[in-house]
């Protein structure tokens, strides 16, 4: 109110000024007092400069109050100086996707499996000049038939208790396979075989378990029916080395060295590096006194990284009657660095041997 009693003094102040003024101008003061006295026009103004404050001042609240309604609904700023948060894409699960196996089966990646085969492992050479080496005894492989079963079952050849007696047949094997195995590293041969019989019973087109029985009968002395059994196995498998191998010492065991050279011949040409084949070669050669080929089939061996076969070699020579080339195989045997300590000693003895019946 200290304005509208400041604007009525200058009001009163003005009216009595007036009294001053010259007659001149005294018509147009008069003249201005027709449209009303002066104390009327300043409290119109001053009421109109009051009104205007008091509104602005209320627009000026209602301005913040908006304000901060609007600050209290806003959502908080993203500080843009922090790396923002790297969203992680969802991930497919195990069992949402499944991988297909090599027969073209969709497996679960949880529940595929990789199956591993045993190698064939051939028995350690026995250095006994006459004698024929027997192929090496086979492990069997463990056949993965669950895989082939549900192969067989979506081209409709077999049914689920088809599949399942099969799955079930294949782990018998198994079981009679390690069984005998047991038995053959306990050379209980006779009992070996009555459970690789069995496993052939649930296999009966298993190289590996025909093998594995021709072998027993090999070392049991039964040619003709290891014979019998490497032959069912080559052909269960076309190249199968060992059974080529097999069948060949059950000819020569017999006496047949006609087809006996013929499987050892047919079994290096399909592995013209394997060991045994080499071997059994040249030690046949060997009992027929053919010395030259059995030479040539042991330097073969040592081409091999047999080293040992220089022995076989000395000994060739020995027989054939060449003697002072075997005495220098055999000093070349005792200063190698390659050969082993024990095959060595068997140089050393023999070479005395053969000094002391040269005086």
């Amino acid at each position: 109110m200290s304005l509208l009693a400041d604007l009525l003094s200058k009001a009163r102040r003005a009216d009595k000024s007036r009294k001053d003024v010259p007659p001149a101008l005294e018509g147009i003061v008069k003249g201005e007092r027709r449209g009303g006295t002066s104390l009327r026009r300043f409290a119109i103004i001053g009421s109109l400069s009051i009104l205007a404050v008091a509104s602005g001042f209320v627009a000026l609240n209602l301005i913040q109050g908006i304000n901060i309604r609007k600050d209290a609904v806003k959502p908080p700023q993203i500080n843009r100086s922090t790396a923002p948060e790297k969203r992680v894409p969802a991930q497919r699960t195990i069992s949402q996707k499944s991988v297909p196996d090599k027969d073209g089966q969709p497996v679960s990646n949880s529940s595929k499996r990789i199956m591993k085969t045993q190698a064939v492992v051939p028995s350690k050479k026995q250095n006994m000049p006459g004698r024929l080496h027997v192929a090496g005894q086979v492990r069997p492989e463990r056949h993965i038939i669950s895989k082939r079963a549900k192969a067989a079952a979506q081209a409709g050849r077999y049914s689920e208790v088809q599949i399942k007696n099969k799955m079930i047949d294949s782990g018998e094997a198994d079981s009679y396979i390690y069984a005998g195995r047991q038995f053959e590293m306990e050379r209980k041969y006779p009992d070996a075989v009555r459970q690789y019989r069995k496993a052939l019973v649930l296999r009966p087109s298993d190289p590996f378990i025909l093998n594995s029985i021709s072998y027993l009968f090999l070392k049991m002395r039964l040619p003709e029916k290891g014979l019998m059994y490497a032959l069912k196995a080559a052909d269960a498998r076309h190249g199968y080395v060992p059974a080529v191998l097999n069948a060949g010492i059950s000819y020569a065991e017999m006496g047949n060295d006609g087809e006996a050279e013929k499987f050892f011949k047919r079994a290096v040409n399909l592995d013209p590096f394997n060991r045994e084949t080499l071997y059994n070669l040249g030690l046949f050669y060997e009992r027929r006194k053919e010395y030259e080929m059995a030479l040539n089939a042991y330097r073969r061996l040592v081409d091999t990284g047999e080293y040992s076969a220089f022995m076989d070699i000395a000994r060739a020579l020995e027989l054939s009657g060449k003697r002072t080339e075997a005495i220098r195989v055999y000093k070349g045997i005792i200063g190698s660095d390659v050969i082993s300590k024990e095959v060595k000693n068997k140089a050393s003895l023999r070479l005395s041997t053969l000094s002391r019946a040269g005086r």
